[in-house]
């Protein structure tokens, strides 16, 4: 990264235009996780914006952004005025389809896309599904304030199933999806979360990278490609076996000189065969 590039932090303590609101775990939290595209980033989106301080500070921190989109369902949000012509603000409620085709229409998908609505749950959750088809191949989209998942005030609390928290951690079993034994659908997974049947659950097989959960934080980051998210090949090498010679034998069947043996690409009776090499003997 470019060093006269100042971080996210300092351009927070300098800023004096538009009010801003962050917790400061944020500012060190983004300054990592957010380093690998901030010299190529073309579009952002932040959904929740207040009084809209933010976007001002996105457009100094990411030098190449074209365009910066917030979107807010308070209908003050339209009294908003940038002299950055980059920057858009949508006026409603992001999870509605209307809407949400509004705002994709503002960019040619979006490199990061940064979650700070309403923070009720279910309402995270659809965000999610809503805008994770817009998110670029290698992008990134962070759910912010997950703290509220645990206030009955924004319909949560520890004991709730249904919360963003849970949520994002069975999208850890999507990542493995490969490995799944039977044909069990992805919706099937999140059936417990009541998300309309307009989303497509099926969209997000092989397009999630990775996930980190951090205090009050998830980020999701998507593949950049189908095969990113996939275990890969298995590489035997070396020739003795002295604790357990079958390990040659898988080499020999991957008919490849590094011995590769490669899981199944599909959720389906193939994986069985492939947990078997896994199987304490």
């Amino acid at each position: 990264m470019n060093q006269s590039l100042q971080s996210l932090a300092n351009l927070y303590a300098e800023h004096n235009g538009k009010v801003s609101d962050k917790w400061s775990s944020y500012l060190t939290l983004y300054e990592s996780e957010l380093k690998h595209v901030r010299t190529t980033a073309r579009s952002i989106l932040e959904i929740g914006v207040q009084n809209g301080g933010s976007l001002e500070i996105w457009a100094k921190y990411f030098p190449a952004a074209q365009s910066i989109v917030g979107c807010d369902v308070n209908p003050k949000c339209a009294n908003l005025v940038y002299a950055d012509p980059r920057i858009h603000i949508v006026v409603g409620d992001a999870t509605q389809p209307a809407v949400c085709q509004q705002v994709a229409m503002l960019a040619d998908g979006f490199d990061v896309i940064v979650e700070d609505g309403s923070h009720i749950p279910r309402e995270v959750i659809l965000a999610f599904l809503r805008y994770w088809p817009h998110v670029k191949a290698g992008g990134v989209f962070i759910a912010e304030d997950l703290h509220c998942d645990y206030f009955p005030s924004h319909e949560g609390a520890i004991s709730r199933r249904d919360i963003a928290n849970r949520f994002f951690a069975e999208l850890v079993h999507v990542i493995n999806l490969e490995h799944w034994v039977g044909t069990t659908a992805i919706s099937t997974l999140l059936r417990e979360f009541a998300l309309p049947d307009v989303v497509d659950h099926a969209g997000l097989a092989g397009s999630i990278a990775s996930i980190s959960f951090h205090n009050s934080i998830a980020i999701i980051r998507k593949a950049s490609a189908p095969s990113d998210g996939l275990l890969g090949s298995r590489v035997i090498v070396g020739e003795e076996a002295i604790a357990d010679a079958q390990v040659l034998a898988l080499r020999s069947a991957g008919g490849d000189s590094l011995g590769v043996m490669r899981a199944p690409s599909t959720p389906d009776a193939g994986a069985s065969s492939f947990a078997s090499l896994f199987t304490r003997r």
